[in-house]
């Protein structure tokens, strides 16, 4: 059966996830591995389709060894409650959930109707709640197996805590609509209401579920795990004026972004029938203009002399509700994805980006200890910082050598303007410190601009 059109979706409200909380009946306890329904895309439409769940241990409550759920969560950020009037951010972790989650929700219970062993949902929140546990699913499977087994940081994406339509206010009387995200402050992930969304829920995205669940990974191995990492404090209760101001901050939350959304399309190269897409957001988002603009396949993503002046000059708290700090990212998502393209070697590039957050070895460096060093200012966290250290972490597979660094450095090179050559379109100059692993082949190319127009 396929879905050609979404927009019944929109009918659905915080009412109908209570009542499908708390009237639905006990349900099935399989044992995994177990074979359900869910809906995946097939091109720009949605189809039933079965799949298996490896890590639910308990279908009917949707909870297992990657995700547990709750729902009709309320969480109120608000500066007005008496126990949020000396700001959140040195609160512990424990301390901020119990203050912020107003009521802390209930386990859900899906309806499910077993069919020769395979459970086929009863109701849309199931199919919706089944899908999004897939999809998490899936993302975890993408991410462990650049983890690795032995790697001490897997265990921070096994666990993971959704708040299914929660009643979230920040800083807000009206609660928000129509998102998927990674709230850190909480350490929780959020499937919100629908409101006016017509296109395919972000839940049912494997796409947008991937870049959520890469801002989780970020924050594990880049930021240590904590709910406010030290860079964002600086005493405002939704932790978006920083310690960190200018473009420190605006880069690193920015490249967080960019980050996501390069993985977001990793993740949908796991799907057997939909397959890589490169713009998966166009398929929910409703302003088509800016979903292209998300496009981690567009050649044209260039540094323009817009961006860089809101980049270098944008308030950080409205730098983070502005559509410049994503299609900033999108640059280095872009430059990520045609790097590993043009050298053949894009498994390589997703390993090396793992090593480039946190490599665990002292000897080399890598994003986490550039955020560390620069913990007070920021001052020497910038563009080329950043990209020098993500080249120095790449390894080529061999017997290739230095291709892939070369084809990195050429993309992040002329998609960012980085100057190694004195504003030269030749190679970049042997011993330039600030983009010393590049190799001296590297160059900038033609594609775009440079200066940024």
């Amino acid at each position: 059966m396929r879905l050609r059109r979404v927009a019944w979706l929109a009918a659905w409200s915080v009412v109908n996830v209570v009542v499908s909380v708390e009237v639905s009946a006990c349900g099935p306890a399989p044992k995994p591995p177990v074979q359900v329904m869910v809906l995946g895309l097939s091109g720009t439409s949605m189809e039933t389709r079965q799949v298996e769940l490896t890590s639910i241990a308990n279908l009917t409550n949707l909870r297992g060894g990657v995700l547990s759920m709750t729902g009709a969560n309320r969480v109120t950020i608000d500066p007005n409650d008496p126990l949020q009037s000396q700001g959140i951010d040195n609160m512990t972790d424990t301390q901020r959930f119990e203050v912020l989650v107003k009521d802390k929700g209930v386990e859900p219970r899906g309806h499910f109707i077993d069919r020769g062993g395979v459970y086929w949902p009863g109701d849309f929140h199931t199919w919706n709640m089944v899908t999004t546990y897939f999809n998490f699913e899936t993302a975890y499977g993408y991410f462990a197996d650049l983890y690795g087994e032995q790697d001490p940081l897997l265990k921070d994406i096994r666990g993971l805590r959704l708040m299914y339509f929660p009643e979230f206010r920040l800083l807000s009387a009206d609660p928000l609509t129509d998102n998927a995200l990674y709230y850190s402050p909480l350490q929780a992930f959020m499937i919100l209401p629908f409101k006016t969304q017509q296109r395919i829920p972000f839940a049912m995205n494997m796409g947008i579920i991937g870049h959520e669940f890469s801002h989780r990974v970020f924050n594990s191995r880049v930021y240590g795990g904590v709910g406010i990492p030290e860079v964002w404090k600086a005493g405002n209760l939704a932790s978006l004026n920083n310690r960190w101001t200018g473009l420190p901050i605006n880069l690193l939350r920015a490249f967080d972004e960019g980050l996501a959304d390069y993985h977001g399309y990793a993740v949908t190269c796991r799907d057997p029938i939909g397959g890589c897409r490169p713009n998966f957001l166009n398929l929910s988002l409703e302003d088509q203009q800016y979903a292209s603009q998300r496009d981690v396949g567009r050649t044209n993503a260039c540094l323009t002399s817009t961006l860089k002046s809101a980049l270098e000059s944008t308030p950080p708290d409205e730098w983070v509700r502005s559509t410049a700090m994503y299609v900033y990212g999108n640059i280095w998502a872009t430059a990520l994805l045609q790097g590993g393209l043009a050298a053949g070697q894009e498994g390589a590039m997703r390993q090396g980006l793992m090593k480039a957050m946190n490599n665990g070895s002292k000897p080399y460096n890598d994003i986490a200890r550039l955020v560390s060093q620069n913990a007070s200012s920021g001052q020497n966290f910038t563009v080329e910082a950043l990209a020098n250290t993500i080249v120095e972490n790449i390894s080529d597979t061999p017997p290739n050598q230095s291709e892939l660094k070369r084809q990195l450095c050429n993309q992040l090179i002329t998609r960012l303007a980085i100057d190694c050559n004195n504003g030269g379109m030749g190679p970049c100059r042997p011993g330039v410190e600030f983009m010393k692993a590049c190799p001296s082949t590297s160059a900038r190319q033609n594609f775009c601009k440079y200066p940024p127009e």
